[in-house]
């Protein structure tokens, strides 16, 4: 019987952990031993082929031939005293020493992509290359268990020390707009696993539960830009949006975890009257309000007074701008902010079953802890 894709991922995901870690070479001779028959292992197979191979033929270190040249020229020259310089600082004008997590790029190549925001709304220079692409890096074996532990649902600070892991190339990852995280982490998948990601789907007409293939290499091509279209006007003031960041997705996830629990209390009392039931469903419907609001609020940059020109930054004032609008304003607003939220990697994918021939429409979830899972 072929053993499950997910076996066959977790065993790898072990495997390579105890090699970083004691660099045990057998923990992946014990896996090539046990999954070498298997056809879904090739992958995983081929990336450990590869470490081994550096293992007994390591790569000579490069040299530099015009140091060497130089280095024997400046042999041949009369020794001069040495002149001591006086230090020169390269930020002279700060005298308050700023901290830098520098971030160094791991030794294997990894796969380039283009995010949807083009680089806007960062602080900071991100590393591009010339096609402004960034470099994503393969999943360390400790990032796949930060992505299947509780701690990355909730708690943001595990995502964000996954993403920092694989893309070394931008500086403050908690700007990160979503689009731009979901087409990060689908090309980190492509860095670790290579173009082979299954989904276990059921059809919807006969009930049967297959694996299929997703192609993310063409999901990555079909990905959306964001829209250019960011600036909503009001009578008072012109609002630029931003597209909703990392930070966000954490409150998103909450939000909705705290919206299944009180589905599931409403749905797990029978004998609840129709009025506790509509109570509870208002408190889900006036709780959901609440959470767009807040979302909208996060993803206006900033607001133009008309009259005199002030720019507005402050949340505070923000929110206050917001929430003294009109019904037509807010739904402008509304609407611009969640057409800047389609932006990035498609989830739909058509799919035939191979039962019974039956096509249909399925979704996959790019969150990173269902993604990787």
């Amino acid at each position: 019987m072929a053993v499950s894709i997910k076996v066959i991922r977790d065993a790898y995901v072990q495997a390579k952990q105890n090699y970083e870690e004691s660099n045990n070479i057998a923990a992946y001779t014990d896996f090539l031993t046990t999954y070498s028959d298997e056809a879904l292992a090739k992958p995983f197979i081929n990336s450990i082929n590869e470490v081994l191979s550096n293992e007994v033929n390591p790569k000579p270190p490069k040299v530099d031939v015009m140091s060497e040249i130089l280095a024997e020229h400046d042999d041949n020259k009369t020794v001069a005293s040495p002149v001591v310089q006086p230090k020169v600082e390269e930020n002279p004008t700060v005298n308050i020493a700023q901290p830098i997590k520098e971030r160094s790029k791991p030794n294997t190549p990894g796969v380039y992509v283009t995010l949807p925001s083009k680089g806007r709304w960062y602080t900071g220079e991100l590393e591009l290359s010339a096609d402004s692409e960034v470099e994503v890096f393969a999943l360390r074996a400790k990032d796949e268990l930060r992505l299947k532990s509780p701690d990355a649902l909730f708690n943001g600070e595990a995502l964000i020390s996954v993403l920092e892991g694989v893309v070394p190339g931008i500086p403050n990852i908690k700007e990160m707009p979503l689009a731009d995280q979901n087409v990060i982490m689908c090309g980190a998948y492509l860095a670790t696993y290579g173009n082979d990601y299954t989904l276990s789907i059921t059809c919807p007409k006969c009930k049967s539960v297959k694996d299929y293939g997703v192609d993310l290499d063409k999901m990555l091509t079909q990905s959306k830009d964001y829209s250019t279209d960011n600036v909503v006007s009001t009578t008072a003031y012109k609002i630029y949006l931003k597209p909703a960041e990392l930070t966000a997705r954490n409150m998103i996830a909450m939000n909705q975890f705290q919206t299944q629990i009180m589905q599931a209390q409403i749905d797990a009392q029978p004998e609840a009257t129709e009025i506790d039931k509509v109570k509870a469903l208002t408190e889900i419907y006036d709780k959901t309000l609440a959470e767009n609001f807040e979302l909208i609020v996060r993803m206006v940059d900033y607001a133009v007074d008309k009259v005199n020109g002030e720019k507005i930054k402050d949340q505070d004032k923000l929110r206050e701008i917001i929430d003294n609008m009109n019904k037509r304003s807010y739904d402008k607003l509304f609407d611009v902010s969640m057409k800047m939220n389609e932006a990035g990697i498609d989830p739909t994918m058509k799919v035939a079953c191979t039962d019974c021939k039956n096509e249909f429409e399925s979704t996959v979830n790019l969150d990173p802890t269902s993604f990787f899972a």
